[in-house]
């Protein structure tokens, strides 16, 4: 699998996504393999030229255009929120 970008969105459905890798080229996974990921607070934003969009989901988008959310994002985004 190659893993294209990240993005976030808002309950609105407006989200902001991050190409990965050199080039934009994205990220291979071999099979049974994993990438680790970490977000901060102030990661929790995507800046737009039309509005800001406050994160409160994350995906993987892979390069069939496939969306692979994250397990528990809602939940931990608040926690890291409310620190």
């Amino acid at each position: 699998m190659i893993l294209r970008m990240w993005a976030g969105a808002n309950k609105d459905g407006n989200y902001v996504g991050t190409f990965l890798g050199k080039g934009k080229a994205g990220l291979r996974l071999a099979e049974h393999e994993r990438h680790d990921f970490t977000i901060f607070k102030e990661d929790l934003i995507g800046i737009t030229p039309e509005n800001d969009v406050h994160f409160d989901d994350l995906w993987f988008e892979d390069t069939l255009g496939r969306r692979h959310f994250v397990k528990n994002a809602k939940a931990n985004i608040q926690s890291l929120r409310a620190s």
